[in-house]
Formats: structure tokens, C-alpha cells, sequence
């Protein structure tokens, strides 16, 4: 178990301290030592990823493609 600080993971994840002092309150793994609060790398990211999906699947992918240009199509000018 490799701990870093909030500073650290802001750093490497370009999300903002006071979001992940959010998250810590939503639930997010974390441990207090003193008024430090650490994160476990190894915990943080499957934690993270399951909350928020960073990238859509392929077949995702094709049916946001498939209604933009659907919608599009609909578009009179």
C-alpha cells in the first residue's frame, strides 16, 4: 500500500483538491492521519472508474455518432 496525499492525486489525475475532499465525503477510500488525508492509489482508481466511465465503448461510440448525425439530418435550414 502506497499512500499519497490529496495533493499528489490532484496532481496526477488534474482533478481539483476540493473535489476530492468531495469525494472523500461521497464515500471515496481514504484514510485521515491527523488533519492529513491520504489515498491509496491502488483503491482510488477502480473507485473512480466505477463511478465515472472516462471514455464511452466502441458500440457506445457508434450510437452517439449514429443519433448526431440522425439528428442532424432532421435540421432544416
Amino acid at each position: 500500500m502506497k499512500l499519497e496525499s490529496l495533493k499528489t492525486i490532484a496532481t496526477q489525475t488534474a482533478l481539483s483538491i476540493h473535489t476530492l475532499r468531495k469525494f472523500c465525503r461521497e464515500g471515496m477510500p481514504h484514510y485521515r492521519v491527523g488533519k492529513k488525508i491520504l489515498v491509496d492509489r491502488a483503491e482510488f482508481e477502480p473507485w473512480f472508474t466505477s463511478r465515472f466511465r472516462l471514455t464511452p465503448e466502441a458500440d457506445d461510440l457508434d450510437t452517439i455518432v449514429s443519433e448526431a448525425i440522425a439528428s442532424a439530418d432532421k435540421i432544416t435550414i
